[in-house]
């Protein structure tokens, strides 16, 4: 007696390869659709945080723009490669305005000031702050192998201008040096 060899799927079997497909497919899609959904929220997320930036492109940096409340609206520089304060070559030295300050400086003084029209200077120097070094500039922020620091002018401690308050030009630089301090902790080297 010869026993036939039975070829191809019984019932059973080709019902379980119908239901493994079936949860293949169901999983794929789950899978596909939590990542699609996911994908979808990160990108409107980062799209919504993109925050205008203010660039010192001599200095290598960037920092997110002042706030119109700050009073640092149309914040602007001008560069001068001058001596570190370490006593070791040269850097840029950036002196900032807004054309608010600009415009009290000139209504108050009679004369041209030392450094301008600027609020603050700022420059940057090789190396890790050491407050030992420093002459009257301070500590702005330190980043990997340099830091910038920060000086305020002289020379803006009085009005000549006659029927213009005195105190109006200085008390302006104090809250611009201040609103700048706060801002620049934003500040981020520019990729």
């Amino acid at each position: 007696m010869k026993i036939k060899k039975q070829a191809g799927f019984s019932a059973i079997e080709l019902l379980m390869a119908v239901v493994i497909i079936i949860l293949s497919v169901v999983v794929g899609w789950l899978v596909y659709k939590d990542h699609h959904k996911t994908t979808t929220t990160s990108t409107n997320s980062s799209s919504s945080v993109i925050v205008p930036k203010f660039v010192f492109k001599e200095l290598g940096l960037q920092m997110d723009k002042p706030s119109s409340s700050s009073g640092l609206d149309g914040l602007t520089y001008t560069v001068q490669n001058l001596p570190n304060d370490n006593g070791v070559g040269t850097s840029p030295t950036l002196y900032l305005s807004t054309p608010v300050f600009s415009n009290d400086v000139n209504r108050c003084y009679t004369q041209t000031l030392s450094n301008g029209e600027s609020f603050a200077a700022i420059s940057k120097i090789s190396g890790v702050y050491d407050p030992t070094q420093l002459g009257e500039s301070s500590l702005l922020k330190q980043f990997d192998g340099y830091y910038i620091v920060i000086g305020y002018p002289n020379g803006l401690t009085t009005c000549t201008a006659a029927g213009v308050d005195r105190n109006l030009v200085l008390n302006e630089a104090k809250q611009l040096q201040t609103n700048f301090v706060d801002a620049f902790k934003t500040a981020t080297v520019i990729q």
